[in-house]
C-alpha cells in the first residue's frame, strides 16, 4: 500500500499489481471518501495506462 498526496492536495491510499493474466488497482481517496477499484484480465501494461485515465476522467484534471 502507498499513501500519496493528489494534485488536489488530498490524501490517497493505493495498491496495484497482478500477474501475466490478471491485474488490479485500488485507489482510496480518503478526503473525498471515494474508492476506485479496477480489475482486468489482461497484461500489466493495460492497468498502468487505463486506470489513470479512468481516474483522470473522474476528477477532470491531470494526476501526479
Amino acid at each position: 500500500w502507498h499513501v500519496d498526496k493528489t494534485t488536489r492536495n488530498t490524501m490517497m491510499v493505493r495498491r496495484g499489481g497482478g500477474r501475466p493474466d490478471f491485474e488490479s488497482e485500488v485507489q482510496w481517496y480518503i478526503d473525498e471518501n471515494i474508492v476506485v477499484i479496477f480489475t482486468v484480465n489482461n497484461d500489466l501494461n493495460f492497468r498502468r495506462v487505463v486506470a489513470p485515465a479512468i481516474v483522470q476522467t473522474i476528477w477532470k484534471e491531470s494526476l501526479d
